[in-house]
């Protein structure tokens, strides 16, 4: 959760993708799970075979 301070700025810079998402029809629900297969695939396919620092480059994004 932001604090009251970073709000305006992170909203500022969020709008436009937020515009562009919502025009092009993508759902909050379609953001959770494209983050949770994403979040998925970097772990069993990366992590779990070695790969850590990939891994984590693919999953760190997955979480926001």
């Amino acid at each position: 959760m932001l604090g009251g301070n970073a709000r305006p700025a992170v909203a500022k810079v969020l709008a436009p993708l937020v515009a562009r998402l919502q025009r092009v029809g993508v759902t909050a629900d379609g953001i959770t799970i494209f983050g949770t297969l994403g979040a998925v695939a970097g772990a069993l396919g990366l992590i779990a075979t070695g790969y850590l620092f990939w891994g984590t480059v693919v999953v760190a994004p997955a979480q926001f």
